[in-house]
């Protein structure tokens, strides 16, 4: 009897461990799991990039590069995707190791026996969502407010799990380019230019943010410090006028230096805001 009793005490004991995954995750980004990742993961950092085709038929291809440190592997992780239509996720590699990809409800559940306590790497090559990235014949301009980053490309979609972000991308040569951090390195070669921009300080998802396409540019200085901004030609007077407000609004204490202004014509037109990007 006593053997009997040590044999469904130690089988009890493994019958409550957790699952090797979390369930089904819900749709959207649910108050269980955000609390669940920001106790859980920690230094995130991103590696971005985007090859922009010229023409709009043609999907956005992306790669994001995305590492962090995990403090309890015991069960799942869940990453936040949900593209569309318009995206999928082509492969995903953890650590390394290719895995196949448990895509639920606009996610992806990464398994606990791929994660590791510290630090984590993955590689995840996928055809971006078109829509958060407002992609025109001649330029594209992204809105991931409030929480839409995950709409085009892989990522831990909520405000408090900040990171680091770097940025590549390819483009038409001739286009032009901004994005939160500042342009490092450009190459043409074969009619596309690849840009890289510098790391940026921790910021959120929905703050991250990049524009590529067909526009003008202008600048001022203030203080020393010099302003860019791209418009389209057909608000070029506009641009023109307020520059001089803008560039003093701007250069103020803990102000974005550089901005992108693009107006959305058509039935019920409203400004697009104004693109802010630290130095």
């Amino acid at each position: 009897m006593r053997a009997w009793g040590l044999f469904f005490l130690l089988f009890g004991a493994i019958g409550a461990q957790a699952p090797a995954l979390p369930a089904a995750p819900e749709p959207g980004i649910s108050e269980t799991l955000a609390h669940d990742r920001a106790a859980r993961v920690s230094n995130v950092r991103y590696e971005i990039s985007f090859k922009i085709p010229r023409e709009r038929q043609s999907g956005v291809i992306g790669r994001a590069v995305i590492n962090f440190t995990l403090s309890d592997p015991g069960v799942g992780l869940v990453l936040d995707f949900d593209p569309g239509s318009s995206g999928l996720v082509r492969t995903l590699t953890l650590g390394g190791a290719a895995l196949d990809a448990r895509q639920v409800n606009g996610h992806i559940v990464l398994p606990a026996v791929a994660l590791r306590a510290g630090e984590n790497r993955v590689v995840i090559d996928f055809d971006a969502g078109d829509a958060p990235l407002n992609r025109n014949d001649e330029f594209l301009y992204t809105i991931f407010v409030a929480a839409r980053a995950h709409e085009a490309f892989p990522c831990f979609d909520q405000p408090d799990l900040k990171a680091r972000w770097t940025l590549s991308l390819e483009v038409p040569e001739g286009w032009e380019t901004i994005a939160n951090g500042a342009e490092v390195a450009r190459a043409t070669q074969q009619g596309l230019a690849r840009v890289k921009f510098a790391e940026t300080q921790p910021i959120s998802t929905y703050l991250f943010a990049f524009a590529a396409g067909k526009f003008s540019v202008e600048r001022a200085e203030r203080n020393g410090r010099v302003l860019r901004m791209l418009h389209r030609e057909t608000h070029h007077r506009d641009v023109v006028e307020v520059i001089p407000n803008l560039a003093d609004y701007l250069t103020g204490p803990r102000r974005p230096v550089v901005a992108v202004i693009e107006e959305q014509a058509g039935e019920g037109a409203h400004p697009q805001g104004r693109y802010g990007f630290q130095p």
